[in-house]
């Protein structure tokens, strides 16, 4: 069996302290290390499309799958685990390109709904396509009983951090 980047942190690591258990390691380095390596896929993707990074992408995919019926920018920065200032600055770029649409809220005056246009349908529908591509190539070494097996354990860590 080849050794990762973590095999080999870890190997040093037991060499200077070997007093301490260091397994955990093994699970959250190569759950970060492969993030990393999702997240820039997924930004290659965005940026093919015109987009300046992958959270614009969440975000009129975060819409999209509202059908027509809007999100505020709240519900919107909640859901991206932004600020509502970085939301603001990101709903901006999208306006701007003429993706989102800023309305008033029906219910309350004082309260705005950001809307897709017709542009950022076409786009968020085409960029998710290409995203399951992407996502499907970098889980290709895993059979499908691995796939599912890791989608129930992170899952699990998942819920157990409240993430509902």
């Amino acid at each position: 069996m080849d050794n990762d980047y973590t095999d080999r942190a870890l190997a040093a690591w037991r060499k200077v302290r070997p007093d301490l258990d260091a397994s955990s390691t093994e699970v959250v380095n190569r759950i970060v290390r492969l993030a990393r390596h999702l997240e820039a896929g997924l930004d290659e993707v965005a940026t093919s499309f015109g987009l300046s990074r992958k959270g614009d992408f969440d975000t009129l995919a975060a819409l999209r799958r509202t059908g027509d019926g809007g999100l505020s920018p709240t519900e919107l920065a909640v859901a991206a685990m932004i600020t509502t200032g970085g939301m603001t600055s990101r709903l901006d770029r999208l306006e701007q390109a003429g993706f989102v649409e800023r309305h008033v809220d029906p219910h309350d005056r004082r309260a705005l709904l950001i809307h897709l246009t017709d542009d950022g349908k076409e786009l968020v529908d085409s960029l998710f396509e290409s995203s399951i591509t992407r996502q499907r190539q970098f889980l290709e070494p895993l059979s499908n009983r691995d796939r599912a097996t890791l989608t129930r354990l992170l899952r699990d860590l998942l819920l157990h951090f409240g993430d509902r």
